[in-house]
């Protein structure tokens, strides 16, 4: 363990330095700092360190970067490709441990770790003066890699699901049993959140109640059209097409989003290709919802910083993710489960504070607000300040539990 604690120091002092060039303008400084990085990562992969902690160093190292030219850019293109190295890097990761934890396997990567060959992209990248279009090749094949890594794990979790998930098929409920179904459902999702404790799971509750009898629509049917209509959303809000559609849809998601996990409790058939995918598939979608929201944000005020904050924000959002299941991975038996939440008017009328925390669901709020009124001044800034204020938070507590925690155990 030693020679990780080592890695570490060297790591972090390298990408200090480097982050500090970006920010001075020196590209050279930054360049040589950033490839000393890398060669520190390899150096303790040579020396048989864990890759899940290697990995997460330099998918870290690659986001911190590339929020860092994106913030110091005047570029809209490479503003935009910066940060979907950045957004990709992380993204792989998180879908590497989620993959992980459901498939219950230590090894949390299936190819090479995007994090060192893109710190090896922004190298060449810094001391070729700043090229445009090799930054913007780097950013496709970032996302590409990402994305069918995510898809290569999901479709190894779902050949492992064909062989041992047999859900059992229950009779039909009709009524108030089946209204009682699904509320305990609804009660087992453990989620307090304002937006779906008080609107979206009653409505997917609701709807349930009309079709949850019909064996074609599935939980992973019903995941796969969320984000369908996540992506239609944000195709719309990035195009400057129709504001009513795209709230609609993006309406819509918020509710199927709530209605595949309620289904899969309500016929006990919940399974891990079904967890992996509802988990990785909502960092795509907020991912193309933030960046369609900086966009359309960008071409209404010209100013690049509504381009850059909801893409700011989307990293935060990732890296959040990412902190969560790498303490998963690490510890994952460290955390209790959270209490079932509450039903009824009086439990809504508690959540009501809860929007200012900020929580996942409470994002479609927000973005259906900035489109609507159209005052990107106002809410752009306030999601991406509200975002990186939650992470701090929740790093600082999540911090202070695991030092408390290590404090009290016996030596």
């Amino acid at each position: 363990m030693g020679e990780i604690v080592v890695a570490a120091v060297g790591w972090f002092a390298a990408f200090a330095i480097a982050l500090a060039g970006l920010v001075l303008g020196h590209d050279t400084v930054a360049a040589v700092a950033l490839a000393a990085a890398a060669i520190t990562s390899l150096v303790a992969r040579r020396l048989g360190s864990s890759s899940v902690l290697l990995d997460g160093i330099e998918a870290v190292g690659v986001a911190a970067v590339g929020v860092t030219l994106a913030a110091t850019a005047h570029t809209t293109a490479i503003i935009g490709a910066s940060a979907a190295i950045a957004f990709a890097a992380i993204v792989q990761q998180y879908a590497a441990l989620v993959y992980a934890h459901i498939a219950r396997r230590r090894e949390a990567l299936v190819g090479a770790p995007i994090g060192f060959i893109a710190m090896g992209g922004l190298v060449g990248f810094l001391l070729l003066g700043r090229p445009v279009l090799p930054l913007i090749a780097l950013a496709c094949w970032a996302m590409v890699d990402a994305t069918w890594s995510a898809i290569v794990r999901g479709l190894a979790i779902a050949s492992a699901d064909v062989v041992l998930v047999r859900p059992p098929v229950l009779p039909p409920l009709y009524g108030r049993a089946r209204w009682r179904r699904l509320g305990d459902g609804l009660v087992a999702s453990r989620d307090p959140a304002f937006w779906g404790l008080v609107v979206a799971r009653p409505l997917a509750r609701v709807l349930l109640q009309l079709v949850v009898e019909l064996r074609f629509i599935t939980p992973n049917r019903v995941t796969v059209l969320s984000i369908a209509c996540c992506f239609g959303a944000a195709a719309l809000i990035a195009a400057g097409g129709s504001v009513p559609l795209a709230l609609v849809l993006i309406g819509i998601r918020s509710v199927l989003d709530s209605m595949d996990g309620q289904l899969a409790r309500y016929r006990a058939c919940g399974s891990n290709l079904g967890s992996y995918l509802d988990k990785v598939s909502d960092l795509f979608a907020w991912g193309s919802l933030f960046g369609a929201l900086g966009i359309r944000a960008f071409t209404a005020t010209s100013s690049t910083a509504m381009l850059v904050l909801p893409l700011v924000a989307a990293i935060v959002l990732a890296l959040c993710g990412f902190a969560l299941w790498l303490a998963r991975s690490l510890a994952p038996s460290s955390s209790p489960p959270a209490p079932p939440v509450q039903l009824g008017f009086t439990a809504w009328a508690k959540s009501l504070w809860r929007i200012v925390l900020f929580e996942e669901p409470d994002f479609y709020v927000w973005i259906a607000l900035a489109i609507a009124t159209a005052r990107y001044d106002v809410f752009v800034p306030f999601i991406a300040g509200a975002h990186v204020a939650r992470a701090l938070v929740v790093a600082i507590a999540r911090a202070g539990s695991r030092f408390w925690i290590g404090k009290e155990s016996p030596a």
